[in-house]
């Protein structure tokens, strides 16, 4: 690269990308690390644990869950990269959702085909079940005891792994979120 000094005879500092020569231009060595290899990825099959108070100090969580149906959680540490967990779903996975108490969220929800499967942050398993629905689960939202489902037309709420509500859509359901409404009623949801 030939600096704005060079081309003027030398003297004047480098100059910046935009080419202001008051602003001295910056070189960057990046370089890549390979953390975990997966197969590819849906959109939002991506999630990173939070650390609550008493996770102070530990490793960061990661979770992530690919179209080959592997779902891994691997931590984080000074650089330092350990497996906490892996599980097989039987399909590919749609999405991951964070879920559990408003103010850790550590409980790892995952839906892929028409199951749904939910581990802690260990890696133990504590939710398992098939929604019988007729489409596969595209997008979802986990807020207290309820899981808000979507598919490509089809909306549906479970209450404690039973289905609450549905509702058939007239157009293609994008995306979904759950918020609540009121902080002195928890069970009014709002769903968009």
């Amino acid at each position: 690269r030939i600096s704005q000094g060079a081309r003027n005879g030398g003297g004047a500092p480098p100059a910046s990308p935009r080419g202001d020569p008051r602003t001295p231009a910056m070189d960057l060595s990046l370089t890549r690390i390979d953390l975990v290899h997966t197969d590819t990825t849906n959109r939002k099959c991506l999630r990173v644990l939070p650390n609550g108070k008493k996770q102070a100090g530990r490793a960061q969580k990661v979770v992530v869950g690919d179209q080959s149906g592997a779902v891994t959680c691997f931590g984080m540490k000074r650089g330092d990269v350990s497996t906490v967990f892996k599980a097989g779903m039987e399909r590919g996975v749609s999405r991951i959702e964070l879920g559990g108490a408003a103010e850790e969220r550590d409980k790892i929800f995952v839906a892929a085909g028409q199951t749904i499967r939910a581990w802690s942050r260990k890696g133990r398993e504590f939710l398992k079940f098939n929604t019988n629905l007729s489409e596969d689960i595209c997008s979802m939202h986990v807020l207290g005891d309820d899981i808000y489902t979507g598919g490509e037309y089809m909306y549906n709420q479970f209450t404690d792994c039973k289905d609450a509500h549905s509702l058939m859509a007239n157009d293609r359901i994008n995306d979904l979120t759950a918020v609540a409404i009121s902080p002195r009623s928890p069970t009014l949801y709002a769903v968009r």
